[in-house]
């Protein structure tokens, strides 16, 4: 994923390319509820940004009855639910208040372990199985973006610079760094090539080993490794977003 490098290039003023903004983490299903979540916990948000997070987890919430174009969960006007979706709005008020009080990595940490995210977006992914949807990861990385940032507003800003960066990169291969996925990748040559993240649960990912069907990511894994003309880098680490990680099995299959 190139999104730290993208924060770190961008910090450093180091030019670069690519069309990263076609895989923007933050308008993916879980960058929606996770912005939509720390927003509502600091107030007054949007009637899509509720709507958004009402019922994620389930929580049997009458989207209907959010009439008004805003609304504030923190403290919300309960009048005219019904005694099921009052109990669940008292609650859901009670857990943004909780988030109110944490910085980003921590509200992030919190809304996946103790509301019940992680869950939330394994059986969503689960469903849409057939789409090819594999989600889970993404949370990974929205955690780790957080990390560092004390406050929500200073995440925010920083979602705001990277994306200008991504949008004020032109796409021409002499203008920097190119960030680009194996598939995208295919036909391309390059003097020297650099693949990331080659852990397992990445490279392949962790949909193809759940199943087991890692021929065409083994497939692509080459196709990456050829775009090189002189140099070749395969970099992984001993952690992944913040937990232990073993080398892709691809890596021991080079020199066969």
């Amino acid at each position: 994923q190139p999104g730290p490098l993208v924060s770190m290039f961008t910090a450093e003023s180091l030019p670069f390319n690519g069309k990263t903004r076609r895989n923007d983490i933050y308008e993916t299903l879980p960058g929606r509820i996770v912005l939509s979540y720390l927003a509502a916990s600091r107030g007054d948000i949007p009637r899509d940004a509720a709507l958004s997070v009402i019922n994620v987890p389930e929580r049997g919430i009458q989207r209907s009855l959010f009439t008004s174009q805003r609304t504030n969960l923190l403290s919300p006007d309960i009048s005219g639910f019904p005694p099921a979706s009052r109990r669940a709005l008292i609650e859901l008020s009670r857990e943004l208040r909780m988030m109110n009080g944490l910085d980003p990595f921590s509200c992030i940490k919190y809304l996946r372990k103790k509301i019940g995210l992680d869950r939330y977006i394994k059986e969503y992914s689960a469903s849409h199985a057939t789409e090819g949807l594999d989600l889970y990861p993404i949370l990974d990385i929205l955690e780790e973006d957080a990390r560092g940032h004390t406050t929500y507003a200073d995440w925010c800003e920083h979602i705001s610079i990277k994306r200008s960066a991504e949008n004020n990169n032109p796409d021409d291969p002499k203008s920097g760094i190119r960030f680009l996925s194996f598939h995208s990748a295919k036909g391309l040559e390059f003097d020297t090539v650099i693949i990331i993240d080659a852990v397992e649960g990445t490279v392949p990912s962790a949909r193809a080993l759940a199943r087991d069907n890692l021929e065409e990511e083994r497939r692509m894994f080459y196709v990456a490794l050829t775009r090189a003309a002189r140099e070749l880098y395969v970099l992984y680490a001993k952690e992944h977003c913040g937990r232990p990680a073993a080398p892709s099995r691809f890596i021991g299959e080079m020199s066969d």
